[in-house]
């Protein structure tokens, strides 16, 4: 962790900034300002020990003033608690709950006693269970799922003159305004294709395309189902054209391929009224995941077939992540059940040349950290909370009524979401935003279906004009 005095000085300050979003805008909005900001303007890579609890800083800077605030702010009767209180639990929370107490059972299974057990349990709940429940109880409804998009576009589009300002001159914002760099590597991994790829205030980026691309997403997908016409009173024709540019020279590969294989998502839906391409990339999906957990996939099988479709300096890249992946789940297969626990038990030491244990493992990927310290309970866990409201959306709308402006935001997020969890087969850049999304899907979905269009629609003309009543 670094002690640089503004980024710390940054921390402290977002805490009473977080208070004053929640006592100046609805509750919704101070959640959704605040995990988009949080995610786009925060230093990374510092934080504060708190004994017992996750460390205050990067993400859970906001995690932690979004819950005390709201607490405080509740019982105080400062702001309206209604949604809080009228909240429970349902059968389709139990994933998240079971992901946020599997670090507490591979604990006790490992024998690191109760004040391990409670420390990894906030550090579960802080990445994945706060933003999931904040966005399940305040972002429920159709005109909440709205207003996320729209706010995670107008984020991307204040990323933009940064990224082009990187570009130019490597990815130094973060070192100069906060004083280091946000990643151990420095600009050593940004030089790509003859240019620099932006990093701006985020930990890598990988991370900061994966942004862009979900901003990518929600603006074409609301850009052609005339939910919205203008974004600071900017016609959206003209944004789209800007973010499709700035993504496109953040110089990375594999993202762009999420957007093109979108993009045959969106077109089966709007021309073939079909829903197989989405569908065909959840089941790969699980299946791969399935595959690699219990070595069926082993690194030769997948390379041989991946290693046609990239550049050779990118196949060299995504080998190496294969090899360390099959070693490291060699290792979680020893505990399968609940893992290793923390302490960094999931990986692989080695002795060097000089008698030295180190540390010889590289985890690129989020499924394979999950698996190595909770094992299939905290694995299986987490990939269901993701999963269910995306399966919930592809069972429950056809997709004819993905252009209605109504569903449209639904049918948007719940493809970045699906985005995500393909990116995190090979990446670890997890983002609070993520698990709110996922949260706020759920919210909405555990409802009874909110619209229904009796018939498919003749004519896209006709499906716009068909008024449906929303509960």
């Amino acid at each position: 962790m670094h002690n640089s005095p503004l980024a710390l000085l940054a921390i402290y300050l977002w805490f009473p900034l977080v208070i004053f979003f929640l006592l100046s805008f609805p509750v919704r909005t101070a959640i959704i300002t605040s995990y988009i900001y949080g995610v786009l303007f925060l230093p990374k890579s510092i934080g504060l020990k708190i004994p017992l609890l996750a460390y205050y800083g990067d993400d859970n800077t906001t995690s932690y003033a979004l819950l005390i605030g709201i607490i405080i702010l509740s019982l105080t009767k400062t702001i309206d608690s209604k949604e809080l209180k009228e909240f429970k639990f349902k059968s389709i929370d139990i994933p998240i709950i079971m992901t946020c107490l599997s670090p507490v059972f591979a604990s006790f299974a490992n024998g690191l006693g109760l004040h391990m057990a409670i420390k990894e349990f906030f550090i579960q709940a802080f990445i994945f269970g706060i933003p999931y429940f904040l966005g399940r109880i305040y972002i429920n409804d159709l005109a909440g799922l709205k207003e996320l998009c729209i706010n995670i576009i107008r984020g991307a589009l204040l990323y933009v003159p940064l990224c082009l300002y990187e570009v130019k001159f490597s990815p130094i914002l973060h070192q100069r305004i906060y004083g280091y760099f946000a990643h151990s590597s420095g600009t050593m991994q940004a030089y790509r294709m003859g240019g620099w790829r932006p990093q701006v205030f985020m930990i890598h980026g990988l991370v900061v395309a994966l942004w862009m691309v979900s901003a990518v997403i929600l603006i074409l997908w609301l850009w052609q189902s005339k939910t919205i016409k203008k974004i600071w009173n900017v016609e959206i024709k003209y944004l789209v054209g800007i973010l499709l540019f700035t993504f496109v020279i953040l110089k990375s590969t594999g993202v762009i391929f999420y957007l093109i294989y979108v993009i045959i998502i969106f077109l089966f839906a709007r021309y073939l009224k079909s829903n197989f391409p989405a569908w065909f990339l959840v089941c790969f999906l699980i299946l791969f995941l399935a595959g690699r957990a219990t070595l069926i996939l082993p690194e030769p099988l997948v390379h041989s077939v991946v290693s046609s479709f990239v550049a050779s300096d990118r196949d060299q890249s995504f080998d190496f992540r294969l090899v360390n992946e099959d070693q490291l789940t060699a290792k979680a297969l020893q505990k399968p059940i609940f893992g290793w626990g923390g302490y960094g038990r999931n990986r692989i030491f080695k002795e060097d040349d000089f008698g030295d244990i180190r540390d010889d493992s590289v985890t690129d990927s989020t499924w394979i950290i999950q698996f190595g310290t909770n094992g299939f309970l905290g694995l299986i866990s987490l990939y269901a909370t993701f999963f269910i409201p995306i399966i919930l959306f592809l069972r429950r709308y056809r997709t004819w009524e993905w252009l209605n402006p109504n569903l449209a935001p639904m049918a948007a997020l719940s493809i970045v979401l699906l985005v995500f969890i393909w990116d995190t087969m090979y990446n670890a850049g997890l983002i609070a935003i993520f698990p709110l999304i996922c949260g706020s899907l759920t919210g909405v979905l555990a409802r009874k279906p909110i619209v229904r269009i009796a018939k498919k629609p003749v004519n896209n003309k006709n499906m716009i004009k068909n008024k449906r009543l929303i509960r």
